[in-house]
């Protein structure tokens, strides 16, 4: 894949998650793939990344990403941008991330790691 089609298929992924489309997102996934947010627990498969999808989707408004950055090395994806959380109390939350996909020879994603530091989500969930 040449970097254009590849920010192309990064561009309707996070459209997919941004739209908050579980069924869109696993579409872009193997069926035994491995996803994990920040530092919190891997799902594997379909069912309990969509499990893990449908949970975190229902905290928020919406969701939008900014992508700043988008390579493609090999089998890997690197993406660096900004997500913006719409709260369902009206704050909104802006943080940086970093996500590595690793893709297997289908094209679908096998490993999915998100690297954020979600804590002001939680602590905002406290107040």
């Amino acid at each position: 894949m040449s970097h254009a089609p590849a920010l192309d298929w990064v561009s309707q992924l996070f459209a997919a998650i941004d739209a908050k489309d579980v069924e869109g997102f696993l579409a872009f996934l193997a069926p035994a793939a491995r996803f994990r947010y920040g530092s919190g627990p891997a799902a594997v498969g379909h069912a309990q990344i969509g499990e893990a999808a449908r949970a975190f989707f229902a905290t928020l408004d919406h969701i939008e990403h900014h992508l700043d950055f988008t390579a493609r090395i090999a089998d890997r994806i690197i993406v660096e941008g900004r997500v913006v959380y719409h709260l369902p109390d009206s704050r909104v939350i802006e943080l940086p991330f970093a996500n590595i996909m690793r893709t297997g020879e289908s094209g679908l994603i096998e490993d999915y790691r998100i690297y954020i530091d979600p804590t002001p989500l939680s602590s905002h969930a406290e107040q």
